[in-house]
């Protein structure tokens, strides 16, 4: 338990600077003390079961493809992580299923001691704003506990877990908790029948949580849409920004706008889509974004000042940090085709870098020179400088490039995202 809950600490920490704010909805439906699954969509590969297990006060074991934890040398680690394999026939063969029946014990087991199970019923991943069909197997599950478990309560627990882009660093990410299904007040049937009315009671308690178009070239323009609401409602930037925020009123503004977009007629949908594309096409003339229109909490001032005293430092983290950010640049650029992996094989080059580098910097200063056991916290603290300073920076120019811009583009800027504002806010 100890390394679990180090990993949940550190991978969280990890998660919260790659990603600049994570807010999260129904933090307090969650049945604390009962016996839960976690359903949730997929979009960004590890990202779901790091963001929700370092937020989620209880414990998460959660299943994962066999094939990314089959290495013999790590499963220790992996067990102490909560990671579960689950093998499917069209991956790793038919003759491998036997092996899923010690799986399936291992989430009896724990929902008998009231634990929580995470679980991706879409058994895929990809980034659509789109919910996929569910795979049975949580139903299953959910079937084969309560009969060996006729008195216990059981709830599954949809969960959307909602990407502007799920690769981009710095972006925002919106956690949206559903209503618990109690599948005690599920109508009685025979197990064929509870299985597909937990499926469907499943599917549908995600689809209020997940972001789901149905047409899905509408996707870019809503992602859009998502980000120039963060920007002018969100919460206004400043120094240091809160990254895990409990604000149930905006995730469900973020939602709604969504159900909006993709309920537009096709007329409809072509003005506010011809709108933004011509508001792009004018931002990228001028290298700005959307949010530098937006007023900030705190001053240009203060910004431009904390860039000036923060470059020594600044040039210091890209210094100690600069295998490991060339490595991942290298790892997004050439190795890693699927932007749903883009995130967390950046995420873990970090992780296992600094890990190796703390341990390697403590077996040098006990045996060598003492004065290195601070490079434990150096490395660690100037990737945190690093991360905070670059958002500085880029904003700082950016508003610079606002403020000398001549005032026919800055005016032209404004209407149109005035215009946009007035479609997509109701």
């Amino acid at each position: 338990m100890i390394i679990y809950y180090f990993m949940k600490w550190y991978l969280g920490w990890m998660a919260k600077l790659y990603y600049r704010r994570i807010y999260f909805k129904g933090y307090e439906l969650i049945p604390d003390g009962k016996p839960a699954i976690f359903a949730s969509n997929h979009p960004a590969a590890f990202m779901e079961p790091i963001i929700l297990g370092s937020t989620v006060r209880s414990p998460l074991s959660f299943l994962v493809l066999a094939s990314y934890i089959a290495n013999r040398w790590l499963q220790w680690f992996f067990r102490s992580l909560k990671m579960v394999p689950i093998y499917r026939a069209d991956i790793s063969g038919r003759e491998t299923l036997k092996k899923n029946e010690s799986t399936f014990q291992y989430v009896y087991d724990s929902l008998q001691k009231n634990a929580h199970i995470l679980i991706f019923p879409e058994a895929s991943t990809s980034f659509v704003y789109q919910l996929r069909p569910l795979k049975k197997g949580i139903a299953r599950m959910s079937v084969g506990f309560l009969d060996k478990n006729p008195d216990k309560d059981m709830y599954i627990v949809p969960v959307g877990v909602n990407f502007i882009h799920p690769s981009r660093f710095r972006s925002d990410v919106f956690v949206d908790v559903g209503t618990p299904i109690d599948l005690r007040k599920l109508p009685a049937a025979d197990e064929a029948v509870m299985i597909n009315q937990i499926v469907k009671a499943t599917s549908d308690g995600m689809s209020k949580v997940v972001y789901n178009m149905s047409d899905e070239k509408k996707q870019n323009t809503t992602a859009f849409c998502i980000q120039m609401i963060d920007n002018s409602f969100g919460g206004k930037r400043s120094v240091f920004g809160q990254i895990l925020r409990h604000d149930a009123t905006f995730v469900h503004r973020i939602k709604n706008l969504t159900v909006l977009i993709d309920q537009m007629s096709d007329e409809q949908f072509s003005v506010l889509e011809n709108k933004i594309n011509e508001y792009r096409h004018l931002l990228r003339s001028v290298h700005l974004t959307d949010s530098v229109l937006v007023p900030s909490g705190t001053s240009f001032f203060v910004f431009a000042l904390i860039s000036l005293l923060g470059l020594p430092f600044f040039v210091i983290a890209l210094v100690l940090n600069s295998l490991h950010l060339l490595f991942s640049w290298y790892l997004r650029k050439f190795r890693i085709e699927r932007q749903e992996f883009q995130a967390p094989v950046t995420l873990a080059a970090g992780a296992i870098f600094i890990l190796v580098s703390s341990l390697i910097f403590i077996i040098l200063g006990i045996f060598l020179e003492p004065m290195l056991l601070g490079m434990v916290v150096a490395l660690p603290l100037s990737l945190v400088v690093g991360v905070f300073y670059y958002d500085h920076l880029e904003y700082v120019f950016r508003k610079i490039r606002w403020i000398l811009l001549e005032s026919t583009k800055k005016d032209s800027l404004n209407v149109f995202r005035n215009e946009i504002i007035s479609i997509i806010v109701k």
